[in-house]
């Protein structure tokens, strides 16, 4: 009897890994010019090139991936104003936005409650919740306890 089990199950595995491998997979992909390329080569080339391109990079055909260095190489463009955003401190809205656009029951916190539970309760618990995540994220300061 629990060999059979152990044969299911076996098979019920197997059978969703090779599900997971064929959605994951990247059979075809339209080129620069409109072409379409299902060639594994190919495409690997195709998305080596779009990347190079975005990071500004040489392209070359054989890249080393233990070399670390190639990403000094990239040119790192930011607008004027660009720095200063990413220099402002956080605000509530976003703190509110951000809990607001986790899915519900997605894992809980460290606390245990999932996110259904600030978003329903967020006219009782929003303003602390935020103080305490605002706190963190523009000071670096977290609750040891509440």
């Amino acid at each position: 009897m629990a060999l059979t089990e152990r044969g299911n199950n076996t098979k019920f595995f197997h059978s969703h890994v090779r599900h997971r491998t064929k959605i994951n997979s990247i059979l075809e992909l339209t080129n620069f010019n409109g072409n379409f390329i299902t060639n594994e080569v190919d495409i690997r080339l195709l998305c080596q090139t779009h990347f190079n391109h975005l990071f500004n990079l040489p392209c070359s055909s054989h890249p080393d991936p233990t070399n670390f260095s190639t990403i000094s190489n990239i040119s790192h463009h930011l607008t004027p104003h660009q720095p200063d955003d990413l220099n402002r401190p956080f605000t509530s809205d976003e703190v509110r936005s951000a809990l607001f656009q986790m899915p519900h029951f997605k894992s809980p916190g460290p606390d245990g409650f999932p996110a259904e539970f600030f978003q329903k309760h967020w006219n009782n618990v929003g303003e602390s919740l935020s103080n305490e995540t605002l706190s963190f994220l523009n000071n670096g300061h977290i609750l040891k306890e509440i």
